[in-house]
């Protein structure tokens, strides 16, 4: 064999090494690099749907907490809710809620 040739093989050998090392390398840093960008994900949503939540139940509450106050200022305990429509509720949601009839 010319020497040409075993330097060609040698010089292909040294320069096709760190290609295959970096590109093994270079799919498992991508690969760490999703797990964490899913792992952020996941989290992020869990958080986004924690405090979506949390906001229906606080508005649930003041729902609730403006409800019983009309409630309570009515002359008579036992009557219906004056307008079902604005409250969203009739008397059966009242019954149903431990009101009396």
């Amino acid at each position: 064999m010319k020497f040409r040739w075993k330097l060609l093989i040698i010089l292909l050998a040294i320069s096709i090494m760190p290609i295959v090392g970096l590109r093994t390398f270079g799919i498992q840093n991508v690969r760490l690099m999703a797990d964490a960008l899913i792992s952020q994900v996941k989290g992020k949503q869990l958080d986004d749907a924690r405090r979506r939540l949390q906001l229906v139940i606080n508005e649930y509450s003041n729902s609730i907490h403006f409800f019983n106050k009309i409630y309570l200022s009515l002359p008579a305990k036992g009557a219906c809710i004056p307008s079902p429509q604005l409250f969203r509720m009739n008397c059966r949601a009242a019954e149903l809620m431990g009101y009396p009839k």
